[in-house]
């Protein structure tokens, strides 16, 4: 036998007898694949018995779709095809749930709800891959620093879904070698100073700006995008002049503050403007036509919406939800469903100055607790409510023009405690109406050429005063439930209201007339006014917001976890509130301390309200914090016992030294919650097996330590004799042993074998 096909013989043997340790499988199955935890492929394979680094080669031509479960593999398609049916029935064409550290290179991805679907997964590679036909090609939630390269995106309803709540599930990286239709990715992360239009960066397929700042972006035209641009923890940038047409949002923003968005041409949206959790943005002087939803607010603050021209959206023209503080001033809009909503909880915001007609529904809508809200001096015609409040209180409806609402005026339902003041309400069907809305102010208002001027019902305690009620043709006040008591003047010499049907007299020419004006037992004028109610000549509005001026901190450097907030107000405000690092509105009543600030640089800005409802805002102050002379290290433990062996009690010292003095200690015994101790204790009623302990402490300043993880084992009863159903080795190292000892025979047979022919003397013609 040749040595050579003698020792291939060898290797043969030995490498089948290391197959059980191979990391590459070879995948020929279809239908649904779970990859699953153990590393076995339901429903055909067995588990792995390698813990990482495990390749999965499909070697088959198509499969409906793939389940990863487990962490740390690789899944090489080799142009295998993942086929959908095209329908969110389908599902998606791979599914990454809490994984991490996969890679999926090489497969055709096609006709799935997501072409892949990444839930709480970070690390993750996906590259060189063909999506196509799909709703959806990514979509990443609550995931972070995945990495996207090289794939072909066509024919998708949208490209990228990526959705989360802090800076790190937006920072992948994500290059323009990955193509949307032939066009280029720009995912940008960490960039600043830059412009960005058709020229610096050609072809954009997907634009997305991520932790970025004072970035312009002009002059695109982006269509059938899920974001037409997308900014995310962006801040002090402008975005203008683009044309955003068919896509679900046309911007949108997440926790991001202080950019301007101006003269955009947004069309056939879903929604065309979206800011989530983002604060002191500017949106003015764009056009809004055809959308689902024009602008959306959500849990926002200190947003400025100005100028725009805003129609035929189908749901709402603007709305808010959850979000406070904002300015929707001298804004165009009509022919939307509703104009205007205040939603969820939104409250001190200013409506005023805009132009709403032809609304389907309600020209402005303040629902569900929307509290605290001014409404001024808005044109509101044609629509089927003028302004609608329901479920809400204490806002403020002051001088609008509301005329020729094919329904309400103003609709108040559920809503108590507000002021309607100095509007005038021409040729409503009904001008005003309280349904089960207690304690409103209703004053100074001039009710013309309407159907009904009031209308009650369920609603009491209201207070009607120096209102005009002049030719309301079928009810001056129709009061649908008797019952319920309001007070319908201002006392006496000041009087009530002026009814164009008031038939009493006035005797003493003193402007009252001397009879009530009765509407039932419960509800009647005392004093009548006899002539038109003309109030005082007043001053001009003030429109002036305050200002407000930043003392302390300054921009530089501060040695200290508590600054002073100090700062100048150029006239009383009602109310005044600081923003730091562009969170939420802290409420303040003057000069105070920012406390518990942390080394890095911060940012804050001090808005104010005057009593006219005005909303000032001072100047972004910026500023570092570097304390060095505290203590920052944390404390040092060294655990003495137990110790990394194995114990014949189940009682066990626990005992331990730490290198300060602190104000918290605790362990904790095989992973589970800690167990708080003063000092050493004792380890008590241990089960037998491996155990693991770690201990924590808390220093003076708050730093937290921990020791090194400590492993020990129980063992109280020696192990059984072995038998023939318990033999000293488990049967697979058995197996192995033998197979190791037929290997080692064979190959000593081979090797006498090969000697004792190296020595036979050759014979003629061999």
């Amino acid at each position: 036998m040749d040595k050579k096909l003698a020792f291939s013989m060898i290797l043969i043997l030995v490498v089948s007898l290391l197959g059980i340790a191979a990391q590459v499988k070879l995948v020929n199955a279809s239908g649904t694949i779970y990859i699953r935890l153990d590393g076995s492929i339901e429903p055909i394979d067995a588990p792995i018995t390698t813990s990482d680094n495990v390749t999965y080669t499909f070697t088959n031509n198509t499969a409906n779709s793939i389940v990863v479960e487990r962490s740390n593999i690789i899944v090489n398609g080799t142009s295998h095809t993942v086929l959908g049916n095209g329908t969110a029935i389908a599902g998606n064409g791979f599914t990454l749930s809490n994984v991490n550290n996969v890679t999926i290179k090489n497969v055709n991805i096609r006709g799935f709800w997501f072409g892949v679907y990444v839930q709480s997964g970070s690390a993750n590679k996906i590259i060189g891959n063909n999506l196509t036909n799909n709703n959806y090609a990514f979509g990443l939630f609550s995931s972070s620093s995945n990495n996207l390269s090289s794939n072909l995106m066509s024919g998708n309803a949208y490209s990228f879904l990526i959705t989360g709540s802090t800076l790190t599930h937006f920072a992948h990286s994500i290059d323009i070698s990955n193509l949307v239709d032939s066009k280029f990715v720009y995912y940008l992360v960490n960039q600043n100073n830059l412009v960005i239009n058709s020229t610096t960066h050609p072809q954009i397929g997907v634009l997305a700006l991520i932790n970025c700042g004072n970035v312009t972006v002009e002059g695109l035209a982006l269509t059938d995008r899920w974001q037409g641009i997308m900014l995310a923890y962006t801040s002090n940038s402008r975005i203008r002049d683009n044309d955003m047409k068919n896509n679900y949002y046309g911007f949108s923003l997440y926790s991001s503050s202080n950019n301007t968005f101006s003269r955009n041409n947004l069309a056939n949206n879903e929604i065309s403007m979206s800011l989530d959790h983002s604060s002191s943005n500017s949106l003015s002087a764009n056009n809004l036509t055809g959308n689902k939803i024009g602008i959306q607010i959500l849990s926002s603050f200190n947003n400025s919406i100005s100028g725009n021209n805003i129609a035929g959206n189908t749901v709402t023209g603007i709305s808010l939800s959850e979000s406070s503080d904002s300015i929707i001033r001298g804004n165009n809009l009509t022919s939307n469903s509703v104009g205007i909503l205040l939603d969820s909880s939104s409250s001190h915001n200013t409506i005023s100055g805009n132009n709403v007609t032809l609304s389907m529904v309600n020209g402005i809508e303040i629902f569900d607790s929307s509290n605290n809200n001014v409404v001024s001096g808005n044109y509101l015609e044609n629509n089927t409510i003028g302004i609608g409040l329901f479920s809400s209180a204490s806002n403020s409806i002051l001088g609008n023009n509301i005329t020729k609402n094919s329904a309400y005026g103003i609709i108040f339902d559920l809503s108590d405690f507000s002021n309607i003041y100095r509007n005038n309400l021409t040729g409503n069907d009904v001008c005003i109406s309280l349904d089960t809305s207690d304690s409103n102010s209703i004053s100074v208002n001039n009710l013309t050429d309407n159907q009904v001027g009031i209308q009650l019902y369920a609603s009491l305690n209201s207070k009607f005063f120096h209102n005009n009620f002049v030719n309301n043709s079928v009810h001056q006040v129709d009061i649908l439930t008797t019952g319920y008591a309001n007070v319908w003047d201002d006392g006496y010499p000041s009087g009530g209201n002026y009814w164009s049907d008031y038939m009493g007299t006035d005797a003493n020419a003193d402007g009252i007339g001397d009879t009530p004006y009765v509407f039932d037992g419960n509800n009647q004028d005392r004093y009548p006014l006899m002539k038109l109610y003309v109030p005082p000549l007043q001053p001009p509005p003030d429109t002036t917001p305050p200002m407000i001026s930043i003392i302390s901190p300054e921009n530089k450097t501060y040695d200290a976890r508590g600054i002073p907030l100090t700062f100048t107000l150029s006239e009383q405000a009602s109310w005044i509130g600081y923003s730091l690092d562009g969170q939420a509105s802290l409420t303040i009543n003057g000069n105070t301390t920012i406390v518990d600030l942390s080394n890095g640089t911060h940012n804050v800005k001090i808005y104010a309200n005057d009593a006219a409802g005005n909303i000032g805002s001072s100047d972004t102050i910026y500023f570092t914090i570097q304390v060095t002379s505290e203590d920052i290290t944390p404390p040092s433990i060294l655990i003495l016992s137990p110790e990394n062996t194995t114990y014949t009690t189940t009682d066990i010292p626990l005992t331990f030294a730490v290198n300060e003095p602190v104000q918290w200690m605790a362990y904790s015994l095989d992973n589970q919650s800690n167990v708080t101790v003063t000092g050493n204790a004792t380890l008590a009623g241990l089960t037998e097996g491996l155990h693991n302990i770690v201990i924590y402490a808390l220093d003076t300043p708050g730093n937290a330590g921990a020791s090194e993880k400590r492993y020990f084992t129980i063992e109280i009863t020696p192990p059984p004799p072995p038998t023939e159903t318990n033999p000293p080795f488990p049967l697979i190292w058995v197996v192995i042993a033998a197979l190791v000892m037929i290997i080692a025979g064979t190959a000593i047979a081979l090797l006498f074998y090969l000697k004792k022919v190296g020595k036979r003397p050759k014979k003629d013609g061999l």
